[in-house]
């Protein structure tokens, strides 16, 4: 067992942090969501791509997408600089945002 050291510390962490402390259980809570299927096939799903999209996003045209570390295999990631159409978005950018983004393939793949 990883945690063999946990059950004992914790206790002392609540009373150092000055928080109540909470019930030691590992009980899965209920889940708070429902997932249901809807019928559909590949070439017709029951829900477009459109509809799949979390509140808040904007759909953007990538311009650029340019590796920046070496091609070769020996190299263990694959870093890049992205650029992306945000004229005429209601996207705005300052230098330290963060950038979340929502891939999606093409329709032909």
């Amino acid at each position: 067992r990883y945690y063999t050291g946990w059950d004992a510390w914790l206790p002392e962490l609540w009373k150092a942090l000055g928080v109540p402390q909470l019930p030691l259980s590992r009980d899965v809570p209920a889940p708070c969501y429902r997932v249901s299927t809807s019928p559909g096939t590949v070439d017709k799903p029951p829900v477009s791509d459109d509809d799949i999209v979390p509140p808040g996003a904007a759909k953007l045209t990538l311009l650029t997408n340019t590796l920046l570390t070496p091609e070769d295999k020996a190299y263990d990631r694959d870093i890049r600089h992205y650029e992306f159409q945000i004229k005429g978005t209601p996207v705005s950018y300052k230098t330290g945002d963060s950038l979340a983004i929502w891939p999606r393939n093409p329709v032909k793949l």
